[in-house]
C-alpha cells in the first residue's frame, strides 16, 4: 500500500488532512478477540495496519477517538476504542506485509 505524507492511504475512509489518517491495531489484540469467539478477518475493525511488538494502548501521545463499530453491534464489544490508535502520517512511502515497525518518540 502507498501511504502519503500528511494524508494517509489513497481511497481510504481515514485519509485526509486531519489527525486520523491511518489506524493501527496490535495483532495480539485481534488474536485475543478471536479466542473469545469472534470470527473476524484483518480489517474488520477498520484498522489499516496490524502490528506486533508495540503496546499501542499504552502510548500517551494524542487522544483515542472512536465510536461503536459494526463489530460492536455483532459481538457486543469492539477492541478499537481500548487498543487501536489513529496516527498522522509524517513521512510517506510504501508498506507491505512483513515490514518492520518501530516507535520513535523523538519527533
Amino acid at each position: 500500500k502507498q501511504i502519503y505524507k500528511d494524508f494517509g492511504i489513497e481511497n481510504d475512509a481515514h485519509a485526509g488532512k486531519w489527525h486520523r489518517q491511518v489506524s493501527l491495531l496490535e495483532f495480539n489484540k485481534i488474536d485475543e478477540f478471536r479466542k473469545k469467539g469472534a470470527n473476524v478477518d484483518f480489517g474488520a475493525f477498520g484498522e489499516n495496519l496490524v502490528i506486533e511488538g508495540i503496546e499501542l494502548n499504552t502510548l500517551s501521545i494524542g487522544q483515542k477517538i472512536h465510536d461503536k463499530c459494526q463489530i460492536y453491534y455483532q459481538v457486543g464489544e469492539c477492541i478499537m476504542p481500548k487498543n487501536g490508535i489513529f496516527t498522522k502520517v509524517l513521512n510517506g512511502g510504501n508498506v507491505k506485509v512483513g515490514d518492520e515497525c518501530s516507535l520513535d518518540l523523538d519527533i
